[in-house]
């Protein structure tokens, strides 16, 4: 890690607490539990996309400013018309969750309705019930970069997608993804954010 960067669960206690919010009032605000709020902030545990979601509705920041490597200033301005941003091979913010190895890409700009990401699957056929089915606000859409992939959805059959195949689905539909074919898989995923 860069020298004088923080980690992702040091930026949310510092957010918390500039908010004066305790852990029972972030817990009451988020729907995740006291518990595991503060092993978020301990980095003992990273969170899933779904949690990153809640917490941060939870502290009226932008998913961008809270990925991205500086704490964002409050009141910052109105999205500009002309933004560009550049993430080269290897860069982005990288969150690991039970079942993801996420990097979060372009995230220097903030207030962005796209959230893109390339998603490393941890998950393998057969080990789907050891992950949990997320489910968050908005819409998202994956491309098949490497592997195969079964989709698993609550409220359809599960999925097989081989590489270069994509899907789009509405998020607060329960939805895992898992590798298959017993190889690692990689996905390009761009979540698009709720109003």
């Amino acid at each position: 890690m860069e020298k004088g960067k923080l980690k992702l669960g040091e930026k949310i206690r510092k957010l918390r607490r500039e908010r004066g919010l305790s852990l029972t009032q972030m817990s009451d605000k988020t729907d995740i539990a006291q518990s595991t709020l503060s092993k978020i902030e301990n980095d003992v545990i990273s969170p899933g996309f779904d949690k990153v979601v809640s917490i941060c509705k939870g502290l009226e920041v932008d998913i961008t400013d809270l990925l991205h490597e500086q704490i964002p200033v409050a009141g910052s301005p109105a999205r500009p018309t002309a933004r560009m941003t550049v993430s080269r091979k290897g860069e982005g913010e990288t969150v690991s969750s039970e079942a993801y190895e996420s990097r979060y890409l372009c995230s220097m700009i903030s207030k962005k309705g796209m959230i893109p990401m390339v998603v490393d699957l941890k998950l393998s056929d057969g080990d789907e019930n050891e992950g949990q089915m997320i489910s968050h606000p908005g819409e998202e859409y994956i491309y098949v970069l490497e592997g195969s992939v079964k989709v698993l959805l609550d409220q359809y059959a599960p999925i097989i997608l081989e590489e270069g195949d994509s899907l789009y689905i509405d998020s607060p539909m329960g939805h895992l993804y898992v590798a298959t074919g017993g190889k690692p898989a990689r996905i390009l995923g761009v979540t698009l954010a709720a109003d």
